[in-house]
């Protein structure tokens, strides 16, 4: 239940902010999604990193945030069965979540990366 709880919490910070455009509220809800439901398997990181793609090449002020998650996907969290992870798994929720509160404007993304858009 409280995954489920913070998982509202983040789409409700997503959908009440009206500055917002389609694309950063698809990252917000996929990014919160994994952050809540830790347990996933590979197949839903793998479709988080499908929607970060599609952010850094439509969105340029959404490349940090989509490339925190990248990273944090490429290096742990796709194949964590084989044991073949180059970061722990908790650092890469870290770097989920700095990223998630770069969308959410909890921690500034810098003046050049908003003005791109």
């Amino acid at each position: 239940l409280a995954g489920l709880a913070l998982y509202m919490g983040v789409c409700a910070l997503g959908w009440r902010a009206k500055d917002k455009t389609p694309l950063q509220r698809a990252m917000i809800f996929v990014l919160g999604a994994l952050i809540a439901c830790p347990n996933v398997t590979s197949g839903a990181w793998l479709a988080a990193d499908l929607v970060c793609l599609y952010a850094i090449v439509r969105g340029p002020g959404l490349r940090l945030p989509a490339c925190l998650v990248l990273f944090a996907t490429m290096t742990s969290a796709s194949y964590p069965m084989t044991q073949e992870v180059m970061l722990p798994m908790i650092y890469a929720f870290v770097l989920c979540l700095a990223a998630l509160c770069m969308l959410l404007d909890v921690i500034p993304m810098g003046k050049e990366d908003l003005t791109n858009e």
